[in-house]
């Protein structure tokens, strides 16, 4: 599901400094939700919506480690 989002781009993928818009906050993911409004705005997000998954890179890691 997360990739038919990204290929719908409902949510968008690429590395964090490629992102499109401002960043609106501090996680640290290539994932991103795009802001609703008419000023480019992006939420990187450090779980996946559907399945919860972590795809943020700082938790990810973290999980990796335990």
């Amino acid at each position: 599901m997360l990739l038919d989002a990204v290929e719908g781009e409902a949510i968008l993928h690429a590395p964090k400094q490629q992102l499109p818009g401002r960043i609106r906050n501090e996680v640290d993911s290539d994932f991103a939700v795009r802001s609703p409004d008419d000023r480019p705005s992006v939420y990187p997000i450090n779980f996946c919506p559907f399945c919860g998954r972590a795809i943020g890179r700082g938790i990810w890691n973290a999980e990796k480690k335990k």
